[in-house]
């Protein structure tokens, strides 16, 4: 198993943790609340990478904060 697939093993097992411990603390009926996704320290976490990663409109670029290297120049960039 390479490097990628044990981390996605790893998330997977310990988002469903924390989903789980959510879950046993609410009646089966009850939604999952705002309350409750701030208390979800690794979905959050994937929820942030996956925006930091991916455009989710088109035409909305991002700009970087402060300068970066990139191919040995240092610079602001957008991306």
């Amino acid at each position: 198993m390479g490097s990628g697939e044990e981390a996605l093993a790893i998330g997977q097992s310990h988002g469903t943790k924390e989903h789980l411990a959510i879950r046993e603390k609410k009646k089966p009926e009850d939604p999952i609340d705002l309350n409750d996704l701030k208390s979800m320290r690794f979905t959050r976490a994937v929820i942030f990478e996956t925006s930091r990663l991916a455009t989710i409109v088109n035409g909305v670029l991002r700009k970087t904060t402060k300068d970066m290297e990139l191919n040995g120049e240092f610079g602001r960039f957008q991306a």
